[in-house]
């Protein structure tokens, strides 16, 4: 059986959360391996009404809507402010870091 490759996707509020100068060599080479979704309008509005919805940070609203709107299961160590926002966005799902 064949494992399927799967190319990890870093919403650019992550990237924000976590890059600092300057930059650790890990994350640099971590990152060429990513697609990193930048926030558009529709992931605006789509965190905003989250927000709206569940009182979630912005970070981590723009952070459920890219991986809810690409199908893409969100691993994190958060699951205490995430799991709240899988009661907004239906198709969410967690995975632990």
């Amino acid at each position: 059986m064949r494992r399927r490759r799967v190319t990890p996707l870093v919403s650019a509020a992550a990237l924000a959360e976590t890059w600092r100068e300057p930059a650790s060599v890990r994350l640099v080479r971590g990152l060429r391996a990513c697609v990193i979704e930048p926030i558009d309008e529709e992931l605006a509005r789509a965190a905003g009404t989250a927000i709206g919805a569940v009182g979630a940070s912005l970070g981590d609203a723009l952070i459920a809507a890219s991986a809810a709107r690409a199908g893409a299961t969100l691993v994190t160590a958060d699951h205490a402010d995430m799991d709240v926002l899988t009661t907004h966005f239906r198709s969410l799902r967690l995975a632990s870091l």
